[in-house]
């Protein structure tokens, strides 16, 4: 049985009060709000009297009794947080300070997301961020160089270009676009869509990094576009028309291992071309013509020349795609 967490104290017409405690399964809801005589009609915007958390969610406790949700939103939300350890209700609770508040349902979002959000702990601060991002991404770097490094300067350029947000639960990478998402799918539901996507409309192949894992990811080459706005999962198809319209992508071929990261306020996508039929000679001209429109770039060129690092060196690939040169077999 899961433990309430929320309880909600209800003033009926009739003048008495009712307590619900969440979450409950929509059958006892529902049967729940019958025997207190509150018809489906009644039960948003009702008149709480109180609204009660237990666990670390005080801060999310201040938004739900101000914005005094339907019961049913406040027993989704009571469920998805039930199922967050302390720590993970913690944290949950340190992100409202970048809420909107708008209402409820970006609260039940946020939760519904919050397993993508990439908590680093015990960061605090710029500094406390760089030093956390040279350890990690420049181990052993030389002792007078790591001692004269600022950085205060070093974390400020992180949050930058990850958009990320210090909490006092810590540091969380890929805040702004996660967050992006999560007010998508908040209209979704003021809407009464459900934010669950059809299998066949999924973002296939598109994996949230970070842009400093670009130096030791797995992958070869690549096409990096830049400034990839809105859905991007039209980006996505229509890069993959696009190319396949030009002749580069052929034998039904297209790019299905794809990448998106941050860098310098911009939203970006990565395209392996690892395995994929194109033909080279076309795809490079086409990422001469096209830089000016999407910012094409090779990874090989991008990660030095904007990250200002080198690649760490990748085994020999296994050729199973088919890569020709200027059209010919």
């Amino acid at each position: 049985m899961t433990m309430a967490l929320i309880t909600a104290y209800i003033k009926t017409k009739i003048g008495s009060q009712t307590t619900f405690e969440l979450p409950q399964s929509e059958a006892d809801l529902e049967q729940n709000l019958v025997a207190s005589e509150i018809s489906p009609e009644n039960r948003d915007g009702y008149l709480y009297e109180e609204i009660k958390c237990i666990g670390n969610i005080e801060a999310a406790q201040d938004w739900l009794r101000e914005m005094k949700p339907g019961i049913t939103e406040l027993n989704t939300f009571a469920g998805l947080i039930s199922g967050l350890n302390d720590e993970q209700q913690n944290q949950y609770d340190c992100m409202m300070e970048f809420c909107k508040g708008e209402d409820v349902y970006e609260l039940i979002s946020i939760a519904e997301h919050f397993h993508e959000f990439d908590f680093v702990p015990e960061i605090s601060d710029d500094a406390e961020l760089g030093q956390w991002y040279v350890d990690n991404e420049y181990p052993g770097l030389d002792g007078v160089i790591y001692d004269n490094l600022d950085f205060s300067g070093v974390g400020a350029n992180v949050l930058r270009d990850e958009g990320g947000k210090l909490t006092d639960a810590g540091y969380i990478a890929n805040f702004d676009y996660i967050m992006n998402q999560v007010h998508m799918d908040a209209e979704q539901l003021r809407n009464g869509r459900s934010t669950q996507v059809a299998e066949d409309e999924a973002p296939n192949g598109i994996k949230r990094i970070n842009a400093r894992d670009l130096r030791t990811l797995p992958v070869n080459e690549g096409l990096v576009v830049q400034g990839c706005g809105g859905d991007l999962k039209e980006w996505v198809g229509g890069i993959n028309n696009t190319l396949t319209e030009e002749g580069i992508l052929f034998g039904g071929d297209k790019f299905s291992d794809v990448y998106m990261f941050e860098h310098d306020g911009l939203t970006n996508l990565l395209f392996s071309m690892d395995d994929v039929n194109l033909d080279i000679g076309k795809m490079a001209m086409w990422q001469l013509r096209s830089h000016d429109t999407f910012g094409g770039t090779w990874l090989s060129d991008y990660v030095p020349n904007r990250l200002g690092v080198d690649r760490e060196p990748l085994e020999a690939p296994q050729e199973t795609g088919d890569m020709q040169m200027g059209g010919m077999e």
